[in-house]
């Protein structure tokens, strides 16, 4: 019985014998040991996974575990780990197992890889791996020009178990649950499992916005910061972890140093980004003689000039008094950075990104063409008069629907919020506090919408003020004053088709 239904088995780990064996002494071999990490991580993030089912055969060149054995566990297993190499592509059974998993249908998401030593020069893998994204488990040595597998017990190894363990189960608990929807006043969650509201310290537009598989993805861009030694962990687990959700990601670690340089590519990354995230720990990190305040200041005010929306972000156990530079621990005690633990600032990270990615869905949809007339009771003649003169015209319209039960009523308005094409918001007889309330509440919901235009449309009684105090970048305000003049909205609409 697996965690995940409908299979016999949750992952199956593909690799070829010859590479489990052990670096340090004469305990487990490397595969082995690296597959109890995973196990435990995976169980671990699962919430337990008391089902949890892995397919890791330790005696592959025995009779009784023929090809035919691998083969049916492969296409009862709900997702592949293969572990690459040199062993692995030359072996005819680890290309067979993966070749039978790739025949699945929606094979694509369920396959993950990692590279236990790079390929030799001039070699390619056969499969499909060739293509697909490896997470490297293995590092140069700098000193004897050789690269080396990482060993377990060290901090980057660690990492890279995290990410994986994160992944799988990532895919395991979306294919056991579907899309992992907030709970409301749930604790805080890892970002491989269940997503959380985030933190006061996001916009209340993000705040409010559902999580879910984010559309269109490769639309929206993300920077990640260059960090100091302490905190290179934890840029490349964000880095990897929104990559692998398929969101372009670029890394500013692995553009050119140097201050002109630096500062240049900086630009060019941030230029149009939809976020620049920016980990800060203790160190201050490198402070070249072109780059005299360092590199994180660099891309603050890269970030400022080119006014891309960031988020700077510490450890709740990370402070300025232990910073070795006063400046540095001005910065990290600063208001604007987010205390969080590393699960809880992805899921802020992972908030902003589906917000945008609906944004984006939502542009790029058909507009349905109607308009939306939103008014109160106090306002609904109006409201209805309005909706007169547009059907002469052959204008579709639509007013909220006044008797029925207040969940009928919010329900009904969130769907013409969310459907029409042009929203006009009547401002006569009602309150200034209901025309707010409204506002906001459009605020929030601005993902989710298409409407290409959104106006507030001031009537009679006259002398109220065009200031509401609300102020939004595509909102009109229109004085149809003094008898609910359409003209003005005809004129908007004309102009904006």
């Amino acid at each position: 019985m697996a965690y995940t239904p409908g299979y016999e088995y949750d992952v199956f780990v593909s690799y070829a014998s010859v590479d489990d064996f052990n670096l340090i002494d004469d305990g487990d071999g490397w595969i082995t040991e690296l597959v109890e990490l995973l196990d435990r991580m995976i169980r671990s993030r699962l919430g337990g996974g008391d089902n949890l089912n892995i397919y890791f055969d330790r005696h592959r060149l025995a009779s009784n575990h023929g090809l035919s054995t691998l083969l049916d566990a492969v296409r009862q297993s709900a997702t592949f780990f293969a572990v690459a190499s040199s062993a692995y592509n030359q072996r005819e059974w680890t290309q067979r197992e993966i070749a039978e998993f790739c025949e699945q249908p929606d094979y694509t998401n369920r396959l993950f890889a990692i590279e236990y030593l790079p390929l030799l020069p001039g070699e390619r893998y056969q499969s499909i791996l060739e293509t697909r994204k490896r997470l490297a488990f293995w590092e140069r040595d700098s000193a004897f020009n050789v690269e080396q597998t990482l060993v377990r017990g060290s901090a980057t190894y660690r990492a890279r178990c995290t990410q994986v363990a994160q992944q799988i189960a990532t895919q395991l608990f979306a294919m056991r649950f579907g899309s992992a929807a907030p709970s409301p006043g749930a604790p805080e969650r890892d970002p491989a499992t269940q997503l959380t509201r985030p933190s006061a310290a996001l916009t209340p537009a993000a705040a409010a916005t559902p999580a879910v598989t984010a559309p269109h993805a490769q639309a929206v861009r993300l920077v990640v910061g260059q960090t100091a030694a302490d905190m290179e962990d934890d840029a490349e687990r964000l880095k990897a972890f929104f990559a692998d959700l398929g969101y372009d990601v670029t890394y500013l670690s692995e553009i050119r140093q140097g201050g002109a340089d630096f500062k240049a590519d900086a630009t060019e990354a941030m230029a149009g980004a939809t976020l620049f995230v920016l980990p800060i720990g203790t160190h201050p990190g490198r402070r070249p003689k072109d780059l005299p305040d360092g590199y994180y200041a660099a891309q603050l005010d890269v970030a400022r000039d080119t006014a891309t929306p960031t988020m700077v972000w510490r450890r709740p156990d990370v402070s300025g008094a232990n910073a070795p530079v006063p400046k540095h621990g001005a910065l990290i005690d600063d208001d604007t950075v987010i205390a969080a633990t590393y699960p809880g600032f992805v899921n802020q990270v992972r908030y902003l990104l589906e917000a945008a990615a609906r944004a984006i869905s939502a542009a790029g949809k058909p507009t349905s063409g109607y308009i939306f007339i939103n008014a109160d009771q106090l306002d609904r003649a109006a409201a209805e008069h309005l909706q007169d003169v547009f059907v002469t015209i052959g204008q579709d319209t639509a007013v909220p629907i006044y008797d029925a039960s207040p969940h009928e009523l919010r329900e009904d308005l969130i769907e013409r919020l969310c459907d029409c094409d042009t929203l006009l918001l009547l401002y006569g007889e009602v309150g200034l506090r209901w025309v707010r309330a409204q506002l906001s509440m459009l605020s929030k919901m601005r993902p989710h919408m298409s409407a290409r235009i959104k106006a507030v449309c001031i009537g009679p009684p006259a002398g109220k003020s065009s200031n509401l105090g609300f102020r939004s970048p595509d909102l009109q305000i229109l004085d149809l004053n003094p008898d609910w003049q359409h003209s003005p909205i005809l004129d908007l609409v004309n102009r904006s088709s």
